[in-house]
């Protein structure tokens, strides 16, 4: 471990090569100490070992900014929390690990333009608002259905201020009883549709009428 300011003087031969080996193993450490670099530069990074936290300078040379915390066997990165505050990523969401939220979670809910027939597509979203039905629609077998195994979410329908417009489904929706229930067809009423992807070929919905 090493720090230089990476300023090479004149100097003799065996000097030189001294400082030149001091200024390459800085180079080589990632300027590690107990005690920051006396010499900075934007972008530069520096392995701070009391801490056992790797730093990097930022743009205008006038802050370390912490990127990642190493122990012996694992690397934990630094977060931007939702105060603006750093704070190490042992918070992180991870995709094999059971995950404890402490705050309110919220899923998009995406607009579909509203046709005939809408397929959507499970990759883009959990939650689809379909737009003003201003005719009879039909919501097919979605997309990405294989990979959007144990995904759930909503999908909000809206009459026009016509109405009267029918709404049917893709044999891969499956609702109680085994018949989708008619959607309501009073002007402008909304109607929502809950729904559990089961398996690439079974999606489980329930279907409520009339919300208001």
């Amino acid at each position: 471990m090493a720090q230089h300011d990476y300023n090479l003087a004149n100097q003799s031969g065996a000097s030189f090569r001294a400082d030149l080996n001091n200024a390459l193993s800085a180079i080589q450490s990632n300027n590690a100490s107990t005690v920051t670099p006396s010499t900075t530069t934007a972008y530069m990074w520096y392995a701070d070992s009391s801490a056992a936290v790797m730093k990097v300078r930022n743009g205008a040379d006038s802050l370390w900014l912490n990127v990642f915390k190493v122990n012996t066997s694992t690397v934990a990165p630094y977060v931007v929390t939702s105060a603006g505050a750093q704070a190490v990523g042992s918070a992180i969401v991870q995709r094999t690990v059971v995950n404890k939220f402490q705050k309110a979670q919220r899923g998009n809910i995406l607009d579909v333009a509203y046709a005939s027939t809408v397929t959507l597509d499970m990759n883009l979203s959990n939650n689809f608002r379909v737009s003003a039905l201003t005719g009879n629609l039909t919501i097919a077998n979605p997309s990405a259905i294989t990979a959007a195994v144990g995904q759930g979410g909503s999908i909000f329908l809206k009459q026009d201020g016509t109405g009267s417009r029918t709404v049917s489904f893709g044999s891969m929706w499956k609702f109680p009883g085994g018949t989708a229930p008619t959607a309501s067809t009073t002007p402008s009423s909304r109607d929502r549709v809950d729904y559990k992807v089961e398996n690439a070929s079974t999606i489980d919905a329930v279907y409520s009428v009339g919300n208001g």
